[in-house]
């Protein structure tokens, strides 16, 4: 990365790898602001009733339109799955600094050493499994809520473009922390892709999402659940109904602290076409969404963001090609 030190680089690593009902109130200043702790076991359940499904769906509807945070628990992914992918992040930032700088990425046209294989390890594949699991018992539950058949969006998600990112932020002294003199963790942003579901270890007071008064509040870990939060893909495949929440993280104080997000994202060729079943709502805000290829929507976030990656002078949007539409038919696009 230009303008970044070696050890900066690899200490600030973002390594990509190939309650029912009940409420959790983040901060007493924001009593007003809560993020719901839904219970999600309806779609684990193959067994559970209909009537079970709608109410879970309205639950995590409610959440994405008002909050666009949400905690799920019974959620279907083992917990020795998630605990194991903190200990192997923990064990990679705990590598002697030579190793870590051994990933670096050099430049964007450089084929990957194939000595360890170019395969995701076995492990990381059964959390890739895991997750999108649960991302698909999640737009299940969000196409209930939209008042449309169980597996409506499942054409555009078999083949999802997820992304798995092991993040260490490094620890500083009270005192830094107070001032921000080391800066942010990671500065306000809101996830540009559809959802993102974020395992993190122990470390309180970090994560923080911005609440409708505009005040920063803290999204702290609660035991056996994950966080999940609305990106700007989906938010835009809703017509601006579900909410794209700013978040940014603030430095760990005394210990580093270990963040998983997994982001969850439809096939590549996806055509997202903003629902009509939002037009009304969009039409009282004063905004359409347009029809956006998910690989060009991708393109553009990626290179605006990532200073390493320049856009290819042949890179053009996926025309000629069969795209999936949102209403489940393929399409040309010319």
């Amino acid at each position: 990365m230009p303008g970044i030190s070696a050890k900066s680089r690899a200490g600030w690593r973002s390594w990509q790898l190939g309650i029912k009902g009940t409420v959790c109130r983040l901060s007493s200043s924001s009593s007003t602001t809560t993020i719901p702790v839904i219970d999600l076991s309806p779609f684990v359940d193959p067994h559970a009733s209909e009537s079970s499904k709608t109410q879970c769906a309205e639950a995590v509807h409610h959440a994405a339109v008002n909050v666009g945070f949400l905690y799920v628990k019974n959620h279907g992914v083992d917990p020795s799955i998630m605990d194991g992918a903190l200990a192997h992040a923990r064990a990679f930032f705990s590598l002697p600094q030579v190793v870590k700088e051994e990933i670096s990425i050099l430049n964007q046209y450089q084929a990957p050493s194939n000595k360890e294989g170019t395969t995701p390890p076995l492990s990381c594949r059964g959390y890739q499994k895991a997750m999108c699991g649960l991302g698909n018992r999640l737009m299940r539950a969000f196409s209930l809520g939209f008042g449309l058949p169980e597996n409506y969006f499942a054409p555009f998600y078999h083949r999802s473009f997820w992304c798995l990112r092991l993040i260490r932020y490094p620890p500083v002294s009270p005192q830094e922390r107070e001032s921000l003199s080391s800066g942010l963790g990671c500065g306000e942003h809101s996830d540009y892709g559809c959802l993102t579901l974020l395992n993190m270890d122990e470390s309180t007071q970090a994560l923080q999402a911005r609440n409708t008064q505009g005040a920063w509040i803290f999204a702290d870990p609660i035991p056996g659940t994950l966080l999940v939060n609305i990106g700007d893909m989906l938010s835009r495949w809703s017509n601006g109904k579900f909410k794209s929440t700013p978040h940014r993280v603030l430095p760990a104080v005394g210990k580093a602290r270990i963040s998983i997000p997994f982001f969850f994202e439809p096939n590549l060729d996806t055509l997202v076409v903003p629902l009509p079943e939002c037009e009304n709502y969009a039409r009282a805000h004063g905004k359409i969404y347009s029809s956006v290829l998910f690989a060009d929507h991708l393109r553009s976030k990626v290179t605006n963001n990532f200073s390493f990656l320049e856009p290819s002078p042949t890179a053009t949007s996926l025309t000629g090609s069969k795209v999936h539409t949102v209403d489940g038919k393929g399409s040309e696009r010319h």
